[in-house]
């Protein structure tokens, strides 16, 4: 269980690791975040974007938009290609960082 807060989006994870999103696209009423591959237990958002982290080290990153609630499509997340796990993720304003297991350490955009 998580929640975070953004710019114009509010983010929960619930016990069984699905992710909801109120605002934005989804206006007043909760919707599921869909296209995330794992569990969610980690949850972080921007000012017009939210990234979450799941339990087998994959992140997913997906752009708030209130364009596209006119057309009923709600949040829908796409993968971040990383080296290796990613273990911790932080997002403020328009930008993004995230830890990962190897070497490599951090990473920023």
């Amino acid at each position: 269980v998580a929640i975070a807060a953004g710019n114009s989006v509010s983010l929960a994870i619930d016990h069984s690791g699905q992710l909801y999103q109120w605002g934005g696209e989804t206006g007043a009423w909760p919707r599921r975040v869909e296209g995330i591959g794992a569990r969610a237990v980690e949850v972080v958002a921007g000012e017009a974007h939210c990234v979450v982290r799941c339990d087998d080290g994959s992140l997913w990153t997906w752009e708030v938009s209130r364009e596209s609630g006119r057309t009923g499509e709600g949040p829908r997340a796409r993968g971040v290609p990383l080296p290796s796990r990613c273990v911790a993720v932080a997002a403020g304003g328009n930008t993004t960082m995230a830890l990962v297991e190897s070497e490599a350490g951090s990473y920023v955009w």
